[in-house]
């Protein structure tokens, strides 16, 4: 993800263990995780960039 230039982390559930956890039941799906680990926000299917990066930034700000 260096060649990318990313700065968040990626999971690839190759045993398909987060999938069931989190009850995932669409492609794709976002979470949005605050920085105290909390769930903020999910998103089912595919999403805009300019709401995706408004919904991380609301969520580093967000109080647990």
């Amino acid at each position: 993800m260096d060649n990318e230039g990313l700065s968040f982390p990626i999971v690839l559930d190759k045993s398909g263990d987060i999938l069931k956890e989190y009850g995932v039941t669409a492609y794709p799906t976002m979470y949005i995780v605050n920085p105290s680990g909390n769930l903020r926000e999910r998103h089912l299917g595919a999403i805009r960039y300019e709401s995706m990066k408004k919904a991380a930034e609301m969520a580093k700000y967000d109080n647990p």
